[in-house]
């Protein structure tokens, strides 16, 4: 009888003991799921729309120094402006850390140059720095890319592509007399150089750098070209950027020109060897530029 009675119980505990190994097999499958899951569907989802918000951000960090720039050059203010750039986005701790950024300021190697043709009077060239600031993520999920403020625009460069997110000052007007058969073009624009030591400021997580610019310099100059007729070549503008963005400017000089409605033969883009491109201009008879140079530093 009281063998029987051990049996039992001994059964019973035998059979808690099953049944509790079991739920803790299928609790630990379950959250082995829920890991899975959330690594490999949620964190890349939330990883990806973090990187993207982030780089949305500094384009319009990059915006804001375009615009304080632009606005103080107007205004010939000697003020220093600071404006600040997010570097790296939020990460998702253990699973999805923030990813490494940089932030540079780079003078340029070469001069760019703005030549300014007259019929019977020959040329004259006006070199400008160019040089320019560049941020750079290197994104885990959403594409790595680069922001760069250079002359005056801002361009966003990712993968193998490039484009102009900011626009700088460049204005084709028509002011061809009515009924003419002549075109008249006036053309104004602003050259922009950044100088200062080269240097390059990493993060691999999510911070705030301060860009420091001040305009040292800026002074308008405005030519009116003659319109001579009996021979010699017309007036002209040539404006050749060095720049590693060929394919952005490329795009905004075609852009601008179609806006303007210029015929074909009154203007030629090419670039020279993948590291700058010229823009010409015919019949230029009132050229206005605005020449400026920007120390810039960071802290």
């Amino acid at each position: 009888m009281m063998r029987n009675k051990l049996r039992r119980v001994l059964s019973n505990q035998s059979r808690k003991g099953i049944a509790s190994s079991i739920a803790i097999t299928f609790t630990i499958l379950i959250l082995m799921l829920a890991l899975t899951i959330f690594t490999s569907v949620w964190v890349p989802y939330l990883a990806k729309e973090a990187e993207s918000n982030h780089f949305i951000g500094v384009q319009n960090d990059f915006g804001m120094l375009k615009a304080s720039i632009d606005n103080h050059i107007l205004k010939q203010s000697n003020l220093t402006l600071f404006t600040p750039i997010s570097m790296g986005s939020r990460g998702i701790p253990i699973f999805a850390p923030s990813p490494s950024s940089e932030l540079s300021i780079y003078p340029a190697d070469l001069l760019c140059n703005l030549t300014i043709g007259e019929t019977g009077y020959g040329s004259a060239t006006v070199s400008f720095g160019g040089g320019g600031l560049r941020y750079y993520v290197n994104n885990q999920y959403y594409a790595s890319g680069s922001v760069i403020y250079e002359n005056g625009a801002v361009i966003i460069s990712q993968g193998s592509g490039a484009y102009m997110k900011y626009k700088p000052k460049f204005v084709i007007e028509n002011v061809s007399s009515e009924g003419s058969d002549e075109y008249n073009y006036s053309l104004e624009l602003s050259l922009i150089t950044i100088y200062g030591d080269t240097v390059t400021k990493s993060s691999a997580e999510k911070n705030v750098l301060g860009v420091i610019t001040k305009i040292v310099s800026s002074r308008e100059q405005v030519y009116t070209l003659q319109r001579l007729t009996l021979g010699g070549d017309a007036n002209y503008v040539n404006l050749t950027i060095v720049t590693k963005y060929t394919d952005a400017w490329l795009g905004f000089f075609k852009d601008t020109l179609s806006e303007s409605n210029l015929p074909d033969d009154e203007y030629s883009i090419y670039v020279i060897d993948g590291e700058s491109i010229s823009f010409r201009l015919n019949h230029t008879v009132r050229l206005a530029f605005r020449q400026s140079i920007i120390l810039a530093t960071m802290e």
